[in-house]
């Protein structure tokens, strides 16, 4: 119960993931936002709880950071830290988490929020996904392995009467209506309160996170980063959840072995070599910023992200900011792991 009073005067915060590419994208974290704020509402009223006046008991990031404000050349750097200040007073994470390519900013969210020991509720609307097999459907092993509510709804219904765009505007609205129940029923249950912050055991000196070896080139950069890294004289792992070989393993406990590895080292290298950083990776990098592990970045990408403000970086800004250091050739990050261990 401390943990809602805390949200309810404006000490902890229920933090709105989203995508920021285009008008949908924001108008999609409004609605998210005023079915959190309905149902929070309809929940200190039931059960009596106080609320106090003029607070704001959500953070919407795009809209929240005062960027409009920021006039100075690292302005990137202060619109990172102003997110991740929320980041740090949070009571619980949502937002949608839609499309092939999973946004490596949300996913970061994701793994911090995990990383503290909040809830996280996911909304998906996905028509297209991935198979292992034919009878295999795969969401991100690592962020279903995290997740503590997903809210999944594709289906346009066959409404008698209904034209199509109303039957999906129909089939839209009611994505929401099942966001409220879980987070009703989620609040009702206490899960705030039953999930506990990770422990930070360092068993291992280096967990290296390429996709999750999805791809040749991922699991060979891999291989020869952990023989380095032997010679060197270090212990190290490497993710494995879609190069498993054990087909009687569910594909969630397949992401949770990669979460527990990187728990337990002590520096952690990511991998963000594509459009969009694999979601896995992302979340576990923001994981390890929540656990105040070493991060190094590798992102060879040769180009910029130049966004409405005209502000550049070359990922994310949660991705770019938290990584302690970033390198451009997969040549350098042993003697940058040699760097954080001398």
């Amino acid at each position: 119960m401390n943990k809602l009073i805390s949200l309810s005067n404006g000490y902890s915060i229920f933090y709105i993931m989203t995508r920021l590419w285009d008008y949908t994208d924001k108008i999609k974290s409004e609605k998210v936002e005023k079915s959190i704020l309905k149902t929070l509402s309809r929940f200190f009223h039931e059960h009596k709880i106080p609320l106090c006046e003029d607070i704001n008991m959500t953070f919407v990031p795009f809209r929240d950071s005062s960027q409009e404000t920021i006039d100075y050349s690292n302005k990137t750097k202060i619109i990172y830290q102003r997110d991740m200040d929320r980041l740090k007073k949070l009571f619980a994470v949502a937002g949608f988490y839609d499309g092939l390519a999973k946004d490596e900013g949300v996913s970061f969210e994701i793994g911090y929020a995990y990383g503290t020991g909040v809830p996280i509720f996911l909304l998906r609307t996905d028509f297209i996904w991935h198979e292992l097999d034919v009878k295999t459907m795969l969401f991100d092993p690592v962020i279903e392995a995290m997740a503590s509510k997903i809210i999944y709804r594709y289906q346009i219904p066959d409404i008698g009467g209904l034209q199509y765009t109303e039957a999906l505007a129909k089939a839209y609205e009611g994505v929401f209506e099942d966001f409220e129940q879980s987070l009703y029923a989620a609040l009702e249950e206490r899960i705030y309160e039953n999930i506990a912050p990770l422990e930070n055991i360092q068993l291992c000196d280096v967990y290296i996170d390429f996709g999750g070896g999805q791809f040749e080139w991922e699991r060979n950069l891999q291989n020869k980063l952990i023989a380095q890294l032997c010679a060197a004289g270090y212990t190290c792992t490497a993710s494995e959840r879609y190069t498993c070989g054990d087909p009687s393993a569910l594909f969630v406990q397949l992401g949770m072995r990669d979460i527990d590895r990187a728990r337990s080292a002590k520096i952690i290298v990511t991998c963000a070599d594509h459009n969009e950083m694999n979601g896995g990776s992302a979340a576990i990098q923001g994981m390890a910023r929540a656990m105040n592990k070493t991060v190094v970045l590798y992102d060879s990408r040769t180009i910029q992200i130049v966004a409405d403000g005209q502000y550049r970086s070359s990922r994310n800004l949660m991705i770019d900011f938290s990584a302690d250091a970033v390198v451009k050739s997969a040549n350098e990050i042993i003697d940058v792991v040699k760097g954080f261990t001398n």
